[in-house]
């Protein structure tokens, strides 16, 4: 395939991508958010959706708009809304300038409580692997190809739940970067440690900020369809190309 000629080095995401994550990050939403008072009504699927949208990827800012849709009455309006392809826009209407000074500080209270929570060994063996991501890389590697993480989670976790991290030719995380995703920081650290130029190298995610990260880089960008990202969500950053699963990436190279 042309998108991929020159490919050496593929970089890729964890969380959608690697793992799948989906259900432990609402289950400690939902912990937090209701040892403040609050209630949680949503869905772990509307949530991971929202999550592609990249003004919502971060915890802090999908805590704060999932806070703030349900101080309005409005919860039902995440589930209504995922699917429209002006949903960034209408969540970002519906939800900003709407908490107080101190439901921001409840917010980043619930967002602290949480990544403790999700950074502790408490949690390992409640992550699972994302169907044929061992055995893609494992191909991978087999064809010749360099692979890496980088990925705004902490490296730690991604020791705790991959098992195969010993694949990996380099693996970064939010804790060696001053700038997560979607700066191209990770992904031109790993181009230098690896001595890959931009133009052979390719990132692999499943959101929104993951094609602009690899966009930023200038480096190919490749949605993948087992996390966050709905196709049309992912459609709208232009990617250079968008596979189903790691297994089709694999079979495409």
């Amino acid at each position: 395939m042309k998108k991929l000629a020159g490919i050496e080095l593929l970089i890729f995401d964890v969380d959608g991508v690697l793992r799948d994550s989906s259900e432990i990050i609402n289950e400690g939403y939902r912990s937090e958010f209701i040892s403040e008072g609050l209630r949680y009504p949503y869905e772990t699927q509307d949530m991971w959706h929202m999550r592609c949208l990249t003004s919502f990827n971060g915890n802090l800012a999908c805590i704060k708009a999932l806070y703030a849709l349900e101080l309005c009455g409005n919860s039902g309006m995440l589930h209504e809304t995922l699917g429209d392809p002006d949903a960034e826009s209408i969540l970002n209407k519906a939800t900003n300038g709407i908490l107080t000074p101190q439901q921001e500080e409840t917010a980043k209270r619930i967002r602290s409580r949480f990544e403790i929570f999700f950074d502790s060994q408490k949690i390992k063996g409640r992550i699972p692997e994302i169907p044929h991501s061992k055995s893609a890389i494992e191909s991978l590697k087999q064809k010749g190809y360099k692979v890496a993480i980088f990925t705004n989670a902490a490296r730690v976790t991604v020791a705790r739940d991959i098992s195969f991290l010993g694949l990996f030719d380099q693996v970064l995380g939010i804790d060696d970067v001053k700038h997560g995703k979607p700066s191209p920081e990770g992904v031109e650290m790993a181009l230098t440690l690896l001595n890959v130029k931009k133009s052979n190298a390719a990132y692999v995610g499943d959101a929104a900020s993951d094609i602009l990260t690899a966009k930023n880089a200038g480096c190919t960008s490749i949605g993948v369809l087992t996390g966050m990202g709905l196709r049309m969500y992912l459609q709208l950053q232009n990617p250079d190309l968008i596979v189903n699963d790691l297994y089709e990436l694999d079979e495409l190279l």
